[in-house]
């Protein structure tokens, strides 16, 4: 029998503390609704990585002629480099991407939440492009892995429809490995905490591409800078206000730049 080390023992009992003061609104899963019209980010996407600009194209991306050579992991190795390239290089695509997505963060997300002190968030959105026939994205994990903040609140945008085994797959609650997938259309969305329940994908069997966009928030009043997670060796994820992550105040002030040019 395994037995914990006074260090070790301190460190958990730290971490168990930090993961017992997450409010108990940002715990649950949670499924709402937003303006299609108004933060239309499914367009914005399309425009960056397919050349009609079609919505309807993403859905059915293994159909596209220009998607279907190269594959990465199941995903179209063109998405991933047209969508690292537009994130990465200034230009009108990126500004406006950047635009609406700092307006969804700051005026549905936050409001979802309940979150009047604005939100720390990751600046650029991760894309998960996965195909019919295609092997399983990652594996079954919970983001406390990675050395991440538990008051991350992970936020689940499709941009296709959503279900059955092309879609991701997570717990009620930590434990309960009642695993059942999102089932969601375009204009819905869904947070979830993923610092502490288990989420995974399968393969996807099913008949439709499911593109996606996830990222994760915390609460401004909640983050810490320089985080150091006691549960890993370095402890350290590369995830800090400036770099990889942003704020709503920032990005506020940056679209108001925009209406002054």
């Amino acid at each position: 029998v395994a037995t914990l080390t006074p260090s070790t023992a301190s460190r958990m009992k730290l971490y168990a503390k930090q993961v017992a003061s997450m409010p108990a609104q940002l715990r649950r899963e949670v499924t709402f609704s937003f303006d299609t019209q108004k933060y239309n980010l499914r367009a914005v996407v399309a425009s960056m990585l397919l050349t009609s600009g079609d919505v309807e194209e993403l859905s059915i991306l293994h159909e596209v002629a220009e998607f279907a050579a190269s594959r990465c992991r199941g995903r179209p190795a063109l998405v991933n480099k047209r969508w690292r390239n537009q994130g990465l290089r200034p230009n009108e695509q990126a500004e406006a991407f950047r635009r609406l997505y700092g307006l969804f963060v700051d005026e549905v997300v936050a409001k979802e939440l309940g979150c009047s002190n604005g939100l720390v968030y990751q600046r650029q959105p991760v894309l998960r492009c996965h195909t019919p026939g295609s092997k399983a994205l990652g594996h079954p994990h919970r983001d406390e892995l990675y050395n991440r903040q538990p008051w991350e609140v992970n936020i689940w945008l499709p941009l296709t429809p959503v279900y059955g085994n092309n879609s991701l797959w997570v717990e009620s609650e930590r434990g309960k490995e009642d695993m059942h997938p999102f089932e969601l259309e375009w204009g819905r969305a869904v947070h979830f905490w993923g610092s502490q329940v288990l989420h995974m994908t399968k393969p996807n069997d099913t008949a439709t591409t499911r593109v996606s966009l996830d990222f994760r928030v915390i609460p401004k009043e909640l983050y810490v800078d320089n985080y150091v997670s006691p549960l890993g060796r370095s402890g350290r994820a590369d995830h800090v206000l400036g770099g990889s992550y942003t704020d709503t105040e920032t990005e506020r002030a940056w679209r108001a730049t925009l209406s002054l040019s």
